[in-house]
């Protein structure tokens, strides 16, 4: 029984760095900073990953005890790996925690704010979300559009995303492409 428990967290936690690593991966896609006008900053690239994380997290919280454990898995993963960035970048030992606790914060209301957004399918939420997060401008910018509907179009695919998938670390993400209408890209 011990080691069964034990094999399954291991398996877990593997496949919830396989996930983050994905995510963050498709958060650091070209497309975002040379086309969209995402700033390839720090802070812009964290804006991008919590964008990804929202329509992730939401679905996995969406699919019962063990979703809820692998949506803390990959949560926990991606801060570990935000803590050692911070610690690369020579924020010293004093100044992570503090760092880190601010992040979380906006990590929490931004992925709060994007999944209850998705969820109603309300674009107009959803674009304001962006604009104040992504952009950290009043207005969505045009290219802001694009993410958007972008976002919107990998919700749904993640929706259709089957738990036993995630369990295994697989996860698909439409590959962004510029000028495509909100509508057309929630049907993509």
């Amino acid at each position: 029984m011990l080691f069964n428990w034990l094999n399954q967290r291991r398996a877990r936690k593997e496949a919830a760095m396989r996930l983050y690593q994905r995510v963050r991966s498709q958060s650091r896609h070209p497309v975002f900073y040379a086309q969209w006008g995402v700033a390839d900053t720090m802070d812009g690239r964290f804006d991008a990953l919590c964008l990804h994380m929202a329509p992730l997290l939401g679905r996995l919280r969406q699919s019962g005890a063990e979703g809820a454990k692998l949506a803390q898995a990959v949560f926990d993963a991606m801060f570990r790996d935000i803590d050692q960035t911070l610690r690369e970048t020579g924020v010293g030992d004093l100044g992570v925690p503090k760092h880190m606790a601010r992040m979380m914060k906006a990590f929490n209301g931004r992925v709060h704010v994007y999944c209850t957004a998705m969820e109603a399918r309300d674009v107009a939420a959803l674009e304001t979300a962006i604009a104040r997060n992504l952009y950290r401008a009043e207005t969505l910018p045009a290219e802001g559009a694009d993410a958007a509907a972008y976002i919107l179009a990998v919700y749904d695919v993640l929706q259709r995303t089957f738990i036993d998938d995630f369990m295994q670390g697989d996860v698909s993400y439409p590959e962004p492409v510029a000028g495509l209408p909100a509508r057309e890209a929630a049907h993509a």
